[in-house]
């Protein structure tokens, strides 16, 4: 024990490992009654020391926060690397976060990454919101029986793929695709698109563009604003009052086929 330089100092063989400045405050270093220390300032440590949360017997754990390298502070548990704080970002799995936040996995099989999760009300949603400076433009919402995506504050909702080709939800308006719609079932391709037999459906050209209208039992052709087919289960109905060009007309199957098309008991 001596003092030298306006400190006290603790050691041996002229090494000294404990300092104490002399005129430092009071209550700085405090071993209380509870067996806790009790620090009333910060905590330098040198650059790479590690500060260590499991130490046992004098010696390093394998669980402890430090400075890896410059600005850059990790956080190993059990030996491993599992997360790293940059000035530009937090990495968890990876030690160079390339965004904000990063997070990286290894394994090789199916597994899940990331998990956000409302531990209160079973019956609260809860959403993930998406922000352009301080306007909110979207939420990925959960309750308990749906997932939405949602857009905000007068946004389109667009699905698309690297080539821009995809669905857009526009505002207060319609669904818009930029290609046709095709649905698969399985791999024999056999189509199939399911609506509601309580309304009308239209799959349309344009205002004034012929479109095709699925009514209940009917399908119906329409041109021009006109119908012009009707197919229910009792037939086919040609409605228009044109006709058609080609090797097979209205006129050329009523001479061909005489009373049989008239009677509506044509056969083969």
């Amino acid at each position: 024990v001596g003092g030298s330089s306006g400190s006290f100092q603790v050691g041996e063989n002229g090494t000294f490992p404990f300092k104490v400045d002399l005129g430092a405050p009071a209550d700085k270093f405090i071993l209380n009654s509870y067996g806790n220390l009790v620090l009333g300032g910060d905590v330098n440590l040198a650059a790479t020391q590690k500060l260590y949360l499991d130490a046992v017997s004098g010696a390093g754990g394998d669980t402890y926060i430090y400075e890896s390298s410059a600005n850059k502070l990790s956080l190993v548990a059990g030996g491993v690397g599992t997360a790293t704080v940059t000035s530009t970002g937090v990495g968890i799995g990876t030690t160079a976060p390339a965004a904000p936040l990063h997070v990286t996995s290894s394994v090789a099989a199916d597994t899940e990454i990331i998990r956000i999760q409302n531990l209160g009300s079973s019956s609260a949603n809860v959403w993930m919101s998406l922000y352009r400076g301080g306007t909110e433009n979207g939420r990925l919402s959960t309750s308990y029986d749906q997932l939405t995506l949602q857009a905000r504050n007068n946004k389109n909702v667009n699905i698309f793929d690297d080539s821009g080709n995809g669905l857009t939800v526009a505002d207060g308006g319609a669904a818009t695709f930029t290609h046709a719609i095709e649905v698969q079932n399985g791999a024999t391709n056999d189509g199939k698109v399911q609506l509601s037999s309580s309304a009308s459906y239209y799959l349309r050209g344009g205002a004034t563009l012929g479109y095709t209208r699925l009514d209940g039992p009917s399908v119906r052709l329409y041109a021009g604003g006109s119908k012009i087919l009707d197919a229910t289960t009792s037939g086919l109905a040609v409605t228009g009052t044109g006709s058609f060009s080609g090797a097979l007309t209205a006129s050329s199957m009523t001479n061909t086929l005489g009373s049989a098309v008239a009677s509506n008991n044509l056969q083969t």
